[in-house]
């Protein structure tokens, strides 16, 4: 994780937020959801529903084509001295999407996506940031 992204401040809930699209995209690439899981609490709904989505169609053989997250502006609130938790405003664009079966078909389709509004609320765990909450 950046250095940036564990700052307990407005820019490193911010920084985090982005990071914590990268690895989603990461995720989505490889199937591997190990580190979306660890930096997600276990009560995001979300993040849990992204992680068995990504894990269900990498374990039955397929894959996920495009679908890349590109984080435009991720803002945070001035954090008082001391704030355990904190929201991120993110606006993103989602590039289009394809699930492929381990037959080769497409399983589910999505247009390309601009603009889009998400919040994110972070807590602080140990010296680092986790989704609490996630809506997209």
């Amino acid at each position: 994780m950046p250095s940036a992204a564990q700052a307990a401040t407005s820019q490193g809930a911010a920084a985090f937020a982005r990071f914590w699209f990268a690895t989603l995209n990461d995720a989505a690439r490889t199937g591997d959801t190990e580190l979306l899981t660890a930096i997600s609490r276990p009560d995001c709904a979300s993040c849990s529903q992204f992680a068995q989505s990504i894990e269900q169609l990498y374990v039955s053989g397929g894959r996920i084509e495009g679908g890349v997250f590109t984080v435009v502006v991720a803002e945070a609130p001035a954090l008082d001295s001391g704030a355990v938790t904190t929201r991120v405003t993110v606006i993103y664009d989602v590039a289009p999407t394809r699930q492929i079966g381990s037959d080769g078909k497409v399983l589910r389709s999505v247009e390309a996506l601009s603009g889009v509004d998400g919040d994110m609320r972070l807590a602080r765990q140990g010296e680092s940031w986790r989704v609490a909450s996630l809506t997209v």
